[in-house]
């Protein structure tokens, strides 16, 4: 897999379960693409970014493969002064679509809670989810 088709395999799983929720209208923030103007944005949302970490050969042929290791940043983000229940529940919702998943060469590892952080007057309650992936040249 190369960059790309890694980044449409994040995507699709999180539209896949994006379809099937039911509640306000939920915005995900794909990096580069989708923008959320906080400063308009009337509900929580879902920030999701791609960070590739490292990289390594893993055999020694003629051609070798090359896999890619890194991780799904996937948040949910709520106003200041809303509480955790909210981020909580965007969470317990999309964390199953990635973690412990496969799909095609995209290998996504189990999910792991970080601290939130505040920006702009929102909290955003990440989980890092670790992905490798190989390439065959």
């Amino acid at each position: 897999m190369n960059r790309e088709q890694i980044r449409q395999a994040v995507v699709t799983l999180i539209e896949a379960r994006r379809a099937q929720w039911v509640g306000h209208p939920l915005v995900v923030e794909y990096e580069g693409q989708v923008v959320v103007d906080t400063q308009t944005q009337q509900h929580p949302f879902l920030c999701v970014k791609v960070i590739y970490i490292s990289g390594e050969q893993v055999d020694m042929g003629v051609n070798p493969n090359h896999r890619t290791w890194g991780q799904v940043h996937l948040a949910a983000v709520v106003k200041d002064g809303w509480g955790v229940a909210q981020a909580n529940t965007l969470i317990d919702f999309f964390q199953p679509a990635l973690h412990m998943r496969s799909t095609g060469g995209l290998r996504l590892w189990g999910a792991r809670p970080v601290k939130a952080v505040p920006h702009l007057g929102w909290h955003y309650h990440p989980i890092l989810i670790p992905f490798d992936a190989d390439t065959i040249p």
